[in-house]
């Protein structure tokens, strides 16, 4: 459904289409997504109304970025504590009641393979280090490569980009995808 922006103080939906209004007459509801550029528009229709002075100009588009920016300040914080709690989660040090974090846990996999080398060297059979060799190395393989491989992917895909541009990914990710009867749109206070 498309929001139709007519100035600062305008951003309510277009009229429904008949098919919806029937569909939600009979008991069933639809779920429209917002659509992007929910914060983007009150404020462009903001700076491009009419004032009577330029201070209420000022002060009316002050308001709609306050407005704007305070939708986007706890999002901007929860992305921020995700992102935090999956560091910590990767760094975490391990104790008798907390299973080490992912680098902690491949670190080891690493020290046990150096320790296998060090025996190795030192003239301890082959033969008797063989398994543990193989143990480690399905480790390595199955366990420690994989998780690292998809927190990597997690940090490119997912953190950097919310931390990169916290505003546009709440206007374009997470607003947009907000049923309607669960929007409020932006509306500054009037003079």
């Amino acid at each position: 459904m498309a929001t139709k922006v007519t100035g600062p103080e305008s951003v309510t939906p277009d009229v429904q289409p008949a098919e919806t209004v029937r569909y939600r007459e009979m008991g069933g509801t639809i779920v429209n997504v917002i659509g992007p550029n929910q914060l983007d528009g009150p404020r462009i229709a903001a700076r491009e109304a009419q004032y009577g002075n330029r201070q209420a100009e000022i002060e009316a588009v002050m308001d709609i970025d306050q407005a704007a920016f305070d939708r986007v300040r706890p999002v901007e914080a929860g992305m921020a504590a995700r992102a935090e709690n999956f560091i910590d989660d990767i760094e975490r040090k391990g104790t008798d009641t907390v299973s080490p974090g992912l680098i902690e846990s491949t670190e080891g996999i690493v020290t046990q393979l150096n320790n296998l080398v060090t025996q190795l060297e030192r003239g301890t059979p082959a033969s008797q280090l063989a398994e543990r060799f193989k143990d480690l190395q399905n480790q390595a393989r199955h366990m420690a490569v994989p998780k690292m491989a998809r927190a990597l992917q997690m940090v490119e895909e997912s953190h950097l980009p919310n931390m990169e541009d916290p505003y546009g990914r709440v206007q374009n990710k997470v607003i947009a995808k907000m049923p309607h009867s669960s929007f409020r749109p932006l509306r500054p206070r009037r003079p």
